[in-house]
């Protein structure tokens, strides 16, 4: 039965489909990296739905972590975890490599299950050639490890030079009430530091009022002392404390 197919060339036309879907799949990987690199030059909001998840996400590893300390890592893991269509960008980039194994299987099969029939035969030596020799120049043109290199720098560029990851706030209930707290935390600080600092300066006019009377007092004693004394002992004194004073 797999003799007959490969005689009515069935399994050459599947080869060739194969061949044209690996293609497909890499101009569409091709058209993925080409929108993902165009966002990243937007600093301003992003517009993708990828670089709006990066900086939701790398500005949440902020507020938990208060810094992100490898930023590389980040960003490949964000690029390994990206899907399109259910399908990763290694899963898009490997079925080229799946599409050149059927290719070169189905060729092989065809090559060997037509020996009887030689203008078959050719057929599927030529297809197989032409199918994997397609698809390793498609991959070698579109280049995409130069890409994702190329993706990943840009992403880098974006989130540590222009500081647009770390200024990314998501709004939300949540937020709006920590600031409120955040707020009314930091004005009853305040008050609290007017409270003591209004106390503190009732506590040294107090002293002061306290000291001013002790002195008060004192002068009033030595005055009263004076005043019981001679007229001679008192001159005597005031020439001893003039002499010190002077001295």
């Amino acid at each position: 039965m797999l003799q007959t197919m490969a005689e009515q060339k069935v399994l050459f036309y599947v080869m060739a489909v194969v061949g044209v879907l690996g293609v497909i799949s890499q101009l569409i990987l091709n058209r993925i990296y080409a929108k993902l690199l165009l966002d990243t030059k937007n600093t301003g909001a992003p517009r993708g739905k990828f670089m709006k998840q990066l900086k939701q996400r790398f500005a949440n590893c902020q507020r938990l972590n208060d810094e992100v300390s490898n930023v590389s890592a980040f960003i490949e893991k964000q690029i390994l975890e990206y899907k399109c269509w259910n399908l990763s960008l290694h899963q898009w980039q490997r079925l080229a490599a799946y599409a050149f194994v059927v290719c070169a299987v189905l060729a092989g099969a065809g090559y060997y299950l037509t020996a009887q029939a030689a203008g078959v035969r050719v057929w599927y030596l030529r297809g197989g050639i032409v199918t994997c020799a397609a698809l390793l120049l498609i991959e070698g043109i579109l280049d995409f490890r130069y890409k994702n290199k190329n993706l990943q720098t840009r992403l880098a560029d974006y989130l540590e030079n222009t500081g647009m990851g770390r200024n990314f706030e998501e709004v939300s209930i949540y937020d709006k009430a920590e600031k409120e707290n955040k707020k009314i935390s930091r004005r009853l600080e305040r008050a609290k530091a007017r409270k003591e600092s209004q106390e503190l300066k009732n506590q040294v006019k107090s002293g002061i009022n306290e000291v001013a009377a002790e002195k008060e007092e004192t002068r009033s004693k030595e005055a009263e002392i004076l005043k019981q004394m001679d007229p001679k002992e008192q001159e005597r004194i005031i020439r001893e404390v003039l002499k010190e004073f002077l001295a």
